[in-house]
């Protein structure tokens, strides 16, 4: 298990005004890893498991 860093704008296809709308700090989601920085940060994204046409989890 790990943890990281989810840019708000890997989170959903739309705009996200608000993350608490789609989860809370703590939580566990699902996420792809995107890229892993020489300092070890990972970047991560949402958007796989998440349909394009309503913001649902796929």
């Amino acid at each position: 298990e790990q943890t990281g860093l989810l840019h708000v704008s890997e989170i959903d296809h739309d705009y996200v005004e608000s993350v608490e709308n789609y989860m809370e700090v703590g939580d566990k989601v699902k996420v792809h890893l995107l890229e892993v920085h020489d300092d070890g940060k990972m970047r991560l994204t949402r958007k796989p498991f998440v349909s394009e046409e309503d913001g649902e989890s796929a």
